[in-house]
């Protein structure tokens, strides 16, 4: 299957990682992002399913015990910030309120609005 990955649209690769298993671990994930054809709403969905608001409410500080999780989700949220998604085609907005937006921001001013309030 992953093989087949670089085949595939971007709306079956957002597919894919809609429906996929998050206790199976990160490296699904990690072949479906790195694809050419992975839409930046695709990664912001990514980031959101994959707990991103833990990563972003602690100030994205490194003292989690699952360093795996850390990795994928520190990794993605700086593909995001950097512009390495070309295609902006699928929509994706978070389930944030304005207040939990708020409170991040509170937190780490530094956090891109792109994040919070995703893409339409």
């Amino acid at each position: 299957m992953i093989s087949e990955l670089n085949n595939m649209s971007s709306v079956d690769l957002h597919n894919l990682l809609l429906r996929y298993n998050w206790d199976d671990g990160f490296h699904f994930p990690r072949e479906i992002l790195s694809c050419d054809n992975c839409d930046l709403g695709t990664a912001i969905m990514a980031f959101h399913l994959a707990a991103g608001y833990a990563y972003l409410d602690d100030g994205m500080k490194m003292n989690y015990q699952d360093k795996e999780w850390y990795q994928f989700v520190d990794v993605l949220y700086h593909r995001v910030v950097n512009g390495e998604f070309n295609s902006r085609t699928i929509c994706f907005s978070p389930d944030l309120t304005r207040t939990q937006k708020y409170l991040l921001k509170k937190k780490n001013p530094n956090i891109i609005d792109l994040i919070l309030d995703g893409l339409e």
